[in-house]
């Protein structure tokens, strides 16, 4: 039996393989091979970058709810101020629509103050009545738990 490695076409072979094997290490040794490294260092930069801007999106986008959720009970209370009852519903509307439409992070500890918030402006009708104070007053609690949850939102990213 004969030696497959003692053949004219193996030792053909095998100084292929070390020439390639010698060019590769050329290669990485001169760079060629790795000069994508910074590269890849910049790519991983940038999806850094861009998932802090993504986080930073959404802490701004849900103050923003919040904040227009407290204009619109602030509307609703200045028209129960002015008796304009009709008015008054339709900004408790705008306010329940802006309240459902804030997204909290997965475990904020705003969710439980927020649900609570959805319940209290979806509880509140505004009716015609000799006193006015409890629906002021109603509406005014309502206006202070959403301050809070705004005020309870993590920092605004500082302008660049």
């Amino acid at each position: 039996m004969s030696n497959p490695l003692s053949g004219p076409g193996s030792r053909s072979m095998l100084i292929r393989v070390g020439l390639a094997a010698l060019v590769a290490a050329l290669l990485f040794g001169g760079g060629y091979l790795t000069r994508d490294l910074p590269a890849r260092s910049a790519i991983a930069e940038a999806r850094t970058a861009r998932d802090a801007a993504e986080s930073d999106r959404q802490t701004l986008t849900t103050a923003h709810q919040l904040l227009t959720a407290n204009v619109w009970v602030y509307r609703a209370a200045a028209a129960l101020d002015d008796r304009n009852f009709g008015v008054a519903n339709d900004a408790m509307v705008e306010a329940v629509r802006a309240l459902e439409s804030v997204t909290l992070a997965e475990g904020d500890p705003r969710s439980a103050e927020l649900s609570e918030a959805v319940v209290a402006a979806r509880a509140l009708n505004i009716s015609v009545a000799s006193n006015l104070e409890p629906q002021r007053e109603a509406l005014l609690a309502l206006a202070r738990r959403v301050t809070s949850l705004v005020e309870q939102s993590p920092a605004p990213p500082a302008a660049a």
